[in-house]
């Protein structure tokens, strides 16, 4: 194990143009002195002390030609031995996970000494961080973050990581609709047809991060993540100066996509966001105030402004992309822990991952999923309003008057 400059290693996150994974890093958290079971054992003694019971979001080995969104999942209470146990009747058929949730709630003992000041980021608070623990074949459908760079701590267990630069040609989609995640309608967890990785097969970088290992992936870098076996991972999204445009976009497209869904009921709603999405819309008033917010902000760069989101209030951001290549290329050569890019598949690797990939495809599942032709219509139509490009070009346009209009 070897000890990097927290200086160094805050430089490389804030401008390495390529995934990169950092190797044998001393990383000063106490979950690496534990076991995975040491450490599952505290998190159910916790939830026993509070009187809660475990709830994991649980999905099929089995799938449909979609990728498996996260509103295919259903909920069930399960021991950590039960979790643990991954021949057991029920997840023999099904994989397990407690995904894309804050580290407030774990106890203290799993969470004081998650920090990532270690990484040169100090000033970043730490309970935004999120933990993932997951059973193999869970997996998160592809996409790009609209907000930060990632930064991936892998502490127990294998995970697999697809990630495509952000011009790869893929088909962005609003729906299903998750504040700061643009997914995509590419299956990679159980496709039906190869046909669909055409344009983007020779794209493809991978790793297979190992415990201990931290994964960098830049802003707006595609990525679909499986886990291999049972895994244990936490990562923070650092937040940028280049969010600021970001933001506006967020708003715009949660005030259109509401504003398609507010005479729809409880069960089509359910079909259109994400689970975490399911909260009561902002009234009219108050979105409205939020986009002014933001126009000022992006009109005039105020790093004091208050509002830096639709969920939060601001935080510290960081500038971005400031070395010139070489010199964080120097930074790089002059590391002295393990590391390597993300090297790009072959594509018949590519290819031959996704025909094993395939074997999980069950059609009968597919009669299961039909949408009425309105939902698909309403689908299409928000997707098309909702695009990246889109949107892009709403913003510039809503700047350009609002900027007319305050002078």
């Amino acid at each position: 194990m070897v000890s990097l400059s927290p200086t160094d290693i805050r430089e490389l996150v804030l401008n390495v143009q390529s995934p990169i994974v950092l190797k044998n890093l001393k990383i000063p958290w106490k979950c690496f002195d534990l076991s995975l079971q040491d450490w599952c054992s505290l998190l159910e003694n916790h939830m026993n002390k509070k009187h809660c019971k475990i709830n994991f979001e649980v999905g099929r080995r089995k799938h449909t030609h979609f990728p498996q969104w996260e509103r295919f999942r259903d909920e069930k209470e399960l021991h950590i031995s039960e979790f643990l146990e991954e021949n057991s009747d029920f997840l023999s058929e099904n994989w397990a996970c407690l995904s894309y949730r804050n580290i407030e709630e774990l106890p203290d003992i799993l969470r004081d000494d998650i920090k990532f000041t270690c990484f040169g980021f100090p000033e970043i608070d730490d309970n935004d961080t999120t933990f993932w623990l997951n059973t193999k074949d869970c997996n998160t459908s592809c996409h790009y973050d609209t907000y930060g760079c990632n930064v991936v701590v892998q502490v127990f267990g294998r995970k697999s990581w697809l990630l495509f630069p952000p011009t790869s040609v893929f088909d962005p989609i609003r729906i299903p609709y998750e504040e700061s995640s643009v997914y995509c309608s590419t299956n990679f967890y159980s496709p039906n047809d190869l046909r669909q990785f055409k344009e983007i097969k020779d794209k493809c970088h991978r790793c297979v991060l190992e415990p201990g290992d931290i994964l960098i992936v830049p802003k707006n870098w595609w990525h679909y993540v499986e886990s291999l076996e049972t895994s244990l991972s936490f990562n923070h999204w650092i937040p940028l100066e280049s969010d600021i445009e970001s933001q506006l976009d967020e708003c715009l497209v949660k005030y259109i996509i509401e504003k398609f869904l507010v005479a729809e009921d409880e069960t089509n709603i359910r079909n259109f966001l994400n689970p975490n999405q399911l909260i009561s819309f902002l009234e009219d008033a108050e979105i409205l105030q939020i986009l002014e917010k933001l126009c000022d902000e992006n009109l005039h760069n105020n790093e004091e402004n208050e509002i830096a989101s639709i969920k939060k209030p601001k935080t510290l951001r960081y500038p971005y992309m400031y070395l010139t290549e070489a010199e964080t290329e120097n930074i790089i050569k002059n590391l002295k822990c393990d590391h390597y890019y993300v090297k790009t598949v072959l594509n018949h690797e590519f290819l031959e991952l996704m025909r094993n990939n395939s074997l999980r495809y069950d059609k009968t599942l597919e009669e299961k999923i039909d949408k009425s032709s309105e939902a698909k219509l309403k689908e299409i139509l928000i997707n098309s309003i909702c695009h990246p490009n889109m949107i892009s070009n709403i913003r510039k346009l809503l700047l350009e008057n609002y900027k007319k209009d305050n002078k």
